[in-house]
């Protein structure tokens, strides 16, 4: 078996898709700035590789919002996070009319028929000095055909969001041409061994490469876990090679912790592992797996910071299978919680979507994110919003999700504990 292999060196995700026969083969969406990802290829098959951006507005800005805070020169941008507005700058931003959401307008107002060439993102000014911030007309997709299965190829895609100082209403930020440029086997190995580049466990932890040459991933309890793609092991003190399981702590050392109802309440299917973040810390995100015809399956929480990625064990085991594809919308304000969450779910197939309210200060307006996968088929006599909430001088520190056998999550509740400044910001 061969395989083709493409790289994102742009700066925004990318899906690819490699087709024979007019059949897709092997696809994946959403593959991130600098992630890699290996579509396996059959020995007596002819290939195209098929490459575009990824439009979805809420990943379009995960991996340069702060190069864009940078290039606008407004250090209050910074706190921004995906999907969300202007939390911590002190705004009753429920109050503010003309937002499609309280916070959607940042990730952006995605017009009608979007595609690869018709898509905006504005930012609203809000009476603070932010300017407009508008990207217009991306690029057609791009394509190499005549790629035969019998030796592996690696692909690396080239272009991306063309930022300046001056983008504005004026003057659109545009999306590059999309190319793809084939490199040697030597140059892709090169890339890897020196982590300019990285792939996805089937957990989706970033596999890295440590100075011996090993790859490894890190785990949300910190262990260094080698050899991803077999029997996976951690190295205890002396170097003795320990296998690792998977085993999320129930509730790690943290004190007053209540749990909400099941937002759902749906009686079928079976409760999977609570997961926790860092006692430290309280939830500022949340990411979720989506499986094509299933809706969500699997959902964790994020508690890291905009220098390193940080997350909870996933609630199930099931990661799915066909490319599924994961969503997340996260926020850094040291002084924000979530105290409220929303699931849409859809009768015959459980949970379809999830999104988030965020909480700044007392007495002012909740702030709302976007929904995370923007699954918007199905019936609507068929689908409900169903919600819970936190006391509002509480945070979410937990989650564990309900598994129906072929339905992936048809429940989900939340762990909360008190909230304090120090907590936040340790």
């Amino acid at each position: 078996m061969a395989s083709i292999t493409i790289i994102n060196k742009t700066n925004v995700p990318i899906n690819s898709t490699a087709v024979y026969a007019g059949v897709n083969s092997s696809w994946r969406n959403k593959i991130n700035p600098t992630e890699f990802f290996v579509h396996s290829a059959s020995p007596a098959v002819q290939y195209t590789l098929k490459v575009n951006y990824c439009l979805k507005r809420d990943d379009l800005y995960h991996s340069n919002w702060s190069r864009v805070a940078e290039l606008i020169g407004l250090a209050s941008l910074d706190l921004i996070a995906i999907g969300l507005s202007v939390v911590g700058l002190g705004m009753a931003v429920g109050a503010v009319t003309g937002a499609s959401t309280a916070l959607g307008f940042v990730a952006g107002t995605v017009e009608a028929g979007v595609g690869a060439s018709a898509f905006a993102v504005d930012i609203v000014a809000l009476g603070i000095n932010v300017r407009d911030f508008v990207v217009d007309r991306g690029s057609a997709d791009t394509e190499w055909t005549d790629i035969w299965g019998h030796h592996d190829v690696v692909f690396v895609a080239e272009g991306g969001m063309d930022i300046n100082e001056n983008n504005g209403r004026e003057n659109p930020a545009k999306l590059k041409p999309l190319t793809l440029r084939k490199i040697s086997q030597d140059e892709f190995e090169r890339m890897k061994r020196t982590n300019q580049i990285y792939e996805r466990s089937k957990l989706c932890h970033a596999i890295r490469f440590d100075e011996k040459g090993d790859r490894y991933y890190i785990t949300p309890d910190g262990k260094h876990i080698y050899n991803p793609d077999g029997d996976e092991y951690y190295k205890a003190a002396g170097g003795t090679h320990v296998k690792y399981e998977e085993s999320p702590p129930s509730n790690p050392a943290r004190a007053n912790v209540e749990w909400t109802k099941g937002i759902t309440g749906n009686d079928r299917g079976e409760w999977q592992t609570e997961v926790h973040v860092d006692p430290r810390r309280f939830a500022n995100g949340i990411e979720v797996r989506e499986q094509d015809k299933y809706g969500v399956i699997n959902a964790r929480l994020l508690d890291g910071d905009k220098a390193h990625e940080k997350e909870t064990f996933w609630t199930s085991k099931n990661m799915g299978d066909d490319s599924p594809t994961n969503y997340r919308q996260q926020f850094f304000d040291p002084e924000c919680r979530i105290f409220k969450v929303e699931v849409r779910e859809e009768e015959g197939y459980g949970i379809t979507d999830i999104r988030f309210h965020v909480l700044c200060q007392e007495g002012m307006a909740g702030c709302v994110t976007d929904w995370l996968t923007e699954n918007n088929e199905g019936e609507s006599s068929k689908i409900h919003i169903r919600e819970c909430e936190v006391p509002k001088d509480h945070a979410i520190v937990g989650l564990q999700g309900k598994e129906q056998g072929g339905f992936g999550l048809v429940d989900i509740k939340f762990a909360y504990s008190p909230f304090t400044k120090s907590q936040a910001a340790s």
